[in-house]
């Protein structure tokens, strides 16, 4: 399971993975929306509107998402893990993505450095990948571009955003670069004033460059065999994505969320590759977060 479905719902403590599921991996980081990849704060805002510098929460998180992109097969995935909030003036940690650097924040533009990653996939489990390499456990790092297309501040939010960024896999023991994952995405979210339930939406291509198609779609001499000819994968497109989360407060520290994501692969640059398997996929996550402990120190709530 990748988490570029990113669909990016769940939390690694200290660091604060708050990752997802997806078989969209790195390479289709057209990830769920915001308010189905938690753990989207349930922390009660003050009077004044305002929210907690620091939270400290643990948060359980459940997935069926396909393998990769344009695999035919799907697995199941689950987390139960700590995750840690900031909500610095240039750092953010686990709220709006995994780590946030806001280098500039305007009312029409954002720029700032992110953070993503992926599970791995065992191939013997995959049928069209049984005998080649594991999908090993896959981060991203790399600058993102924001235009806001609606005022700020409002109960509507409308971006446009252009995330570029490196991809590297890893065993555990050692790591490998594997390419460049590019997908701009519109990202539509809805907060009703005063409301416990927020929605979101975002469609996008997904283009994996620099060789990254390589680690899904090529077919090696040494891995061919009947119904699995050679095949030299090409960068480029890769599919597209639409999503839908919602999320909603149970109460002042619980918040319950989910969401959904449909993949297109038709047309791709490697729908002759014997591993795309399926010109669609869907996956569905939900999940459930716990903030049991926020700072004095608060901070204005659109931060």
């Amino acid at each position: 399971m990748s988490i570029a479905l990113c669909l990016r719902i769940a939390a690694l403590s200290a660091a604060v993975l708050t990752t997802a599921f997806a078989s969209a991996v790195c390479a289709q980081p057209a990830t769920l929306p915001e308010e189905a990849t938690g753990p989207d704060s349930a922390a009660a805002r003050d009077e004044d509107g305002s929210r907690p510098l620091w939270e400290i929460g643990v948060a359980a998180f459940g997935a069926r998402d396909p393998d990769y992109p344009a695999s035919d097969e799907s697995s199941y995935n689950g987390l139960v893990l700590p995750y840690v909030i900031y909500r610095g003036d240039v750092l953010q940690l686990g709220e709006r993505g995994i780590a946030r650097g806001l280098f500039v924040d305007t009312d029409r533009v954002e720029f700032d450095v992110s953070l993503s990653g992926s599970f791995p996939v065992d191939a013997d489990d995959n049928d069209a990948r049984d005998g080649m390499d594991d999908l090993d456990f896959l981060g991203e790092i790399g600058p993102q571009l924001t235009l806001k297309l609606l005022p700020p501040r409002q109960e509507h939010a409308l971006d446009l955003a252009f995330p570029i960024r490196a991809v590297l896999s890893t065993d555990l023991s050692s790591g490998e670069y594997r390419g460049l994952s590019l997908s701009p995405q519109l990202q539509y979210r809805y907060r009703p004033e005063g409301g416990a339930t927020r929605y979101s939406a975002s469609v996008g291509p997904s283009f994996g460059l620099n060789g990254l198609n390589d680690y899904f779609y090529t077919v090696r001499s040494k891995d061919v065999r009947a119904g699995r000819p050679r095949y030299e994968a090409d960068n480029g497109y890769i599919g597209t994505a639409l999503n839908l989360g919602v999320s909603h407060a149970l109460s002042d520290s619980v918040r319950v969320y989910g969401g959904t994501q449909l993949g297109l692969y038709a047309g791709s640059a490697n729908e002759d590759s014997p591993l795309h398997t399926s010109d669609y996929g869907v996956s569905v996550a939900g999940g459930i977060s716990w903030s049991f402990w926020q700072s004095e120190a608060r901070v204005p709530a659109d931060r």
